[in-house]
């Protein structure tokens, strides 16, 4: 058989290497081709299938040995039960035995006792019957004897009959004795009896539990192979998500990096043409005040010039006649508009192009205001086990302001710096850290309505509220001492009043602490 496989699969093979020369044969060769494609894809197939049968079969048997194992713990669980009930029962054998011994030798000795004590008895009836005997012989004798011997006999028949009584006492005590005896020897039975029951008891008891914990070993083996084997298949596929989570944290990294590098090369672009504005602001003011100095220094010299030439023709009028003074008058005059007009150029350009003064903001301007916030708790993260505490940053716009308390301005910061790693381990919230409510001073909400974004700092991911429409509150004032506002800006996890710069200037820090401590919402009813 060996041998006929062997040659079988050296013709496999013939046909498999020939098989380029075959495809350049006749049509008539393709038929031998196709058969021998078949016996390399039967043998293909069947190389599968065995390893398959393999693997199966190597299943089957480990199971089959793991419910060996648990049949064998079983089975000696069982075994180990049997000898403790077997022990048990010949305990319970041997107490009943010792039982029966107690009680057949407390029943002999009732017995002895009663003989003895029925002996007694016999020996008292003997002695009341002597004792009556004598008694009548003593009445028949004491018809013939004198007076004094009567008094002798009775003498002796009392001491006899005293005699008789206290041996009777004594026999009676003797037998209480007995019978005390008797009871203490029943307890001390009774207790030996409860100790030897409880010592087959807890015998039994440790039989049993010694059963259980080898069964519960052996349970907690295969439990511990069980869960060992799904621990390491968790672990497998656990450092599988490891990895792919790796991979898109890299490439949202990746992606993050280039949109932070757009920012910033954004900023950069508007910083520069910032500048460059104010730089030619600057030269503007410098050109105008050059022009308008020149402008001075022209009208200075042309008043001069024409003080000089007046008291020139003032003097050549005392020695000429008056034409020649008129002449030199109207000479003067059109020098003087001449001068006039020169100096007058450069002004009418610079006033072409009227310079707009750079101003900026200050804490009265009316774009700015104050932001008094209150954070409802967060509800994930660092923040499921403390409803106390927060981290309040406020974004307007692209700027995230940092609170430095309620005197002083609060901190702009681009939003990529204030919710970036380096604010989230180091400053964070600023003078508001650990809070629920905080104080923005001197925030720039422009001319309108504009959205701002307050957000809780947490490690990894930030709590962003909701994103709300603000505009400074024309209504709120300082009354009676304390801030009062007509309008909330409400939201589902916070509350904020938005307070001109000018009014919150005004009321002061201390005010504006107030009002977020609940003052503001009673004012503001008041005001209402």
């Amino acid at each position: 058989m060996r041998a006929f496989s062997l040659g079988f699969s050296l013709a496999v093979l013939t046909v498999i290497s020939t098989a380029p020369l075959r495809t350049a044969l006749a049509a008539d060769a393709n038929p031998a081709h196709e058969m021998a494609q078949k016996f390399s894809d039967a043998s293909a197939n069947s190389t599968a299938s065995k390893a398959a049968d393999v693997a199966k079969d190597k299943a089957v048997s480990e199971a089959d040995v793991a419910r060996k194992k648990a049949a064998a713990a079983k089975k000696k669980a069982e075994a180990a039960r049997a000898a403790a009930k077997k022990r048990e029962q010949e305990t319970a054998r041997q107490r009943k035995a010792d039982e029966a011994d107690m009680l057949a030798r407390a029943k002999v000795e009732a017995d002895e006792r009663e003989a003895e004590q029925k002996r007694a008895e016999d020996e008292v009836v003997k002695a009341e019957a002597a004792a009556a005997a004598k008694t009548a012989e003593a009445e028949k004798a004491a018809l013939a004897l004198t007076a004094e011997e009567q008094r002798a006999r009775e003498a002796k028949e009392q001491a006899d009959e005293a005699e008789a009584k206290r041996r009777v006492a004594a026999k009676r005590q003797d037998e209480q004795q007995a019978k005390q005896r008797e009871q203490g020897v029943a307890a001390a039975a009774e207790r030996e009896k409860a100790a030897i029951a409880e010592k087959a008891k807890e015998a039994a008891a440790e039989a049993t539990r010694k059963a259980d914990e080898a069964a519960q070993r052996e349970l907690s083996a295969a439990a511990d192979k069980v869960e060992a084997e799904r621990k390491a298949a968790m672990e497998a596929k656990r450092e599988e998500e490891t990895l792919r989570l790796a991979e898109r944290l890299k490439e949202a990294r990746r992606q993050k990096a280039a949109e932070l590098e757009a920012a910033e090369r954004e900023a950069r672009l508007a910083a520069d043409k910032r500048e460059k504005d104010v730089v030619e602001e600057r030269a503007r003011e410098t050109a105008a005040r050059d022009a308008k100095a020149e402008f001075d220094r022209r009208e200075r010299e042309a008043t001069e010039r024409a003080a000089a030439t007046s008291a020139a023709a003032k003097s050549a009028a005392e020695a000429r006649d008056r034409d020649a003074a008129e002449q030199a008058a109207r000479e003067a005059a059109a020098a003087d508009a001449a001068a006039a007009a020169r100096v007058a150029a450069p002004v009418d350009v610079a006033r072409s192009a009227p310079v707009k003064p750079v101003t900026l903001a200050s804490p009265a301007s009316a774009t700015h205001a104050s932001v008094l916030l209150i954070m409802e708790p967060g509800n994930y993260g660092i923040r499921r086990f403390n409803k106390t505490q927060g981290d309040p940053v406020l974004c307007v716009g692209d700027v995230c302001y940092i609170s430095q308390g309620p005197e002083l301005p609060a901190k702009a910061m681009s939003r990529f710096a204030a919710l970036g790693t380096g604010n989230t381990l180091g400053g964070r919230a600023g003078a508001c850290r650990l809070q629920l409510s905080c104080v923005f001073r001197n925030v720039d909400l422009g001319t309108g309505r504009i959205e701002i974004m307050p957000v809780d700092l947490h490690v990894l991911r930030h709590d962003r509220r909701e994103v709300s429409l603000a505009a400074a509150d024309k209504t709120c004032a300082v009354i009676e001492g304390g801030l009062a506002c007509g309008e909330t800006l409400k939201s589902a996890t916070y509350r904020a009043w938005i307070v001109p710069e000018p009014v919150a200037a005004g009321a002061g820090g201390e005010k504006l602490s107030a009002a977020l401590a609940g003052n503001l919402d009673r004012r503001r009813a008041e005001v209402k």
